[in-house]
């Protein structure tokens, strides 16, 4: 009698020769699906659930995960070795500092969007943003204005510099509030507790701000180009898949996705990589 321990290969001859089925090898386990770890700066709070659908068309099998936070405590988590893949700054300088610690790839930093600097008076509030633009963040009718942290905030140094550029410091810095990032700076200004807020085009955009309260776009000669860059960190556990997400986002499809939520091209011009 044969064992009922004989070879699978001797079960499966035996099979064969008696015409039976049903004894094909087992299927090889799937390979686990590439997963591309996001940290991004919190102007793409609301626009990188658009840029992830986009990819998800073109490369199903990949998985992206997002996060969000502040450039510069972002950049120092990574420097920490905070385990993600790719690297979304409202900046170049944050994910250079990376590259010249040697964490980014070969590739390095690359520009992917220009972001936008602007006012937003809140529904209900009595800043005169409409008649007066800029110069209503000097209305004695504006107690306090909100703007990112600039320690490691680029909209709120670019607000700094507008601010000063525009000759309003001495007028305006004593109304100062901080968020914690472009994103908390919105949420403070939306909540009432500042009358005013200067925050990113794109954050006016998102699904709780668009088409409300009054925004006034703050000339573009008043603060340094918000130049925004990306890196794949290199350790990154899916390396292509990472650069691949990189280039889908500095792609026509991608810069098109940007532009819909209040980003301007990356400069130089980008194209499909």
């Amino acid at each position: 009698m044969q064992s009922s321990s004989a070879p699978l290969t001797l079960l499966c001859s035996l099979a064969a020769s008696l015409g039976l089925a049903g004894c094909a090898a087992p299927p090889a386990p799937e390979a686990a699906a590439p997963t591309v770890a996001v940290v991004a700066a919190s102007d793409l709070q609301h626009t990188f659930d658009a840029l992830r659908e986009g990819f998800a068309e073109a490369h199903p099998e990949v998985l992206v995960t997002v996060s969000y936070g502040a450039s510069g405590s972002l950049t120092a988590q990574l420097s920490q070795g905070a385990p993600f893949d790719v690297f979304f700054s409202a900046d170049m300088a944050y994910p250079e500092s990376l590259a010249a610690a040697g964490l980014v790839t070969e590739a390095g930093v690359r520009p992917y969007a220009t972001g936008a600097l602007v006012v937003w008076a809140p529904p209900g509030s009595p800043a005169p943003l409409a008649a007066e633009g800029a110069a209503a963040l000097k209305s004695p009718s504006v107690k306090h204005v909100a703007v990112a942290n600039p320690q490691h905030a680029p909209y709120g140094r670019a607000a700094v510099a507008a601010i000063r550029s525009l000759g309003l410091e001495a007028e305006v810095t004593p109304k100062l509030v901080f968020g914690e990032n472009v994103s908390q700076t919105a949420q403070l200004t939306q909540s009432g507790a500042a009358e005013l807020g200067l925050i990113s085009r794109s954050m006016t955009l998102a699904p709780a701000t668009r088409g409300q309260g009054v925004v006034f776009e703050v000339p573009t000669e008043h603060y340094p180009p918000i130049v925004q860059g990306v890196a794949v960190l290199r350790r990154a556990a899916a390396p292509e898949a990472a650069e691949a997400l990189v280039t889908f986002v500095r792609s026509p499809e991608g810069q098109a996705i940007l532009s819909a939520h209040g980003f301007a091209p990356a400069e130089p011009p980008t194209a499909a990589e």
